[in-house]
């Protein structure tokens, strides 16, 4: 494979119009379905990013589920399960690797640090480092 170093508006060009043997691509999903549920949806029936010509309708069944369905964090899960298994027995790319992220916050803060999830989820908990600001407020 050659690989070809392209602009940002040459790039988005060549995906909308399938012009491409292989994308190499920096994706940040997040705690979330929105990309997922954008990139992987059927092209068929959902107007999202799936450019890409991967088509299950198992998983198509499991976003709407998802969306429609998983009202509570036991349903959530279950949901998930379901729809992680579909990637793992066919996947919609191949996944080289997962980016780590470095989160940093300045002195002024006390961060709330939660080991098992980003910490910018957590940034409504935060308070300032020097109590005269937190007086302030």
């Amino acid at each position: 494979m050659q690989f070809e170093v392209v602009s940002a508006v040459t790039f988005t060009e060549r995906v909308e119009k399938g012009q491409f043997e292989a994308v190499l691509i920096d994706m940040i999903s997040g705690p979330s379905f929105g990309r997922p549920y954008l990139f992987w949806r059927s092209a068929k029936t959902f107007d999202g990013l799936n450019k890409f010509g991967w088509e299950n309708q198992t998983a198509e069944i499991q976003f709407e589920d998802l969306r429609k369905s998983a009202l509570d964090e036991s349903a959530t899960r279950a949901a998930t399960e379901k729809l992680q298994r579909i990637f793992l027995e066919d996947p919609p790319a191949l996944f080289l690797a997962w980016s780590e992220r470095a989160r940093v916050a300045g002195p002024k803060f006390n961060p709330v640090i939660d080991t098992d999830r980003d910490p910018v989820l957590t940034m409504w908990r935060w308070t300032p480092a020097d109590d005269r600001l937190a007086a302030a407020r």
